[in-house]
């Protein structure tokens, strides 16, 4: 009598080992690469060009970024304006194709027509769509510096808000 049940749980347990699979392992960091297509209104900067990287393991990634920010409308000195960045971001959901994104950035910005730089805090939110390796985002930017930036002839001088620029970015991620 024993014998049979012994059977019937060796078989058991023979069908269940045999119906589990296991998981492929997970990679443990992906690189994607970003084009950036930033606008600003501080100073009237209305577009640009910038590229990014985000080295990504599991919902959190370390970001850098570079971009290139045409002055068009000046209050003092014409000519480009530059910003480098490095810092991390989060995306809950990521299993989902459009995923919310929020990023915490240290900036530092500087125009040479102006002879102005400094370095600048950089929160954003917004949404992400990947479908497979691609896919485009949108954030909402606001960089916060020391208050005499924002002061008359400083370059982050903004007529919309007097103590941090606003900004938008949009990516295409491959």
């Amino acid at each position: 009598m024993i014998a049979p049940a012994l059977v019937i749980v060796a078989l058991a347990a023979a069908a269940a080992q045999a119906g589990t699979t296991t998981a492929p392992p997970e990679s443990p960091w992906t690189l994607r690469e970003q084009l950036q297509i930033p606008a600003m209104t501080a100073n009237h900067v209305v577009g640009g060009l910038g590229f990014g990287v985000a080295l990504q393991k599991g919902p959190l990634a370390l970001d850098a970024e570079a971009q290139v920010l045409p002055v068009v409308i000046c209050d003092s000195s014409c000519g480009p304006a530059y910003a480098a960045g490095v810092g991390v971001s989060a995306m809950p959901g990521r299993g989902r194709e459009v995923t919310p994104r929020f990023a915490l950035l240290v900036q530092y910005f500087t125009h040479p027509g102006l002879h102005q730089s400094f370095p600048a805090i950089s929160p954003r939110a917004g949404v992400r769509w990947l479908s497979g390796n691609s896919g485009v985002s949108l954030d909402a930017v606001l960089s916060f510096a020391a208050p005499d930036n924002f002061e008359t002839g400083g370059f982050a001088h903004n007529k919309v808000l007097s103590w941090a620029m606003p900004g938008l970015v949009m990516g295409i991620w491959f």
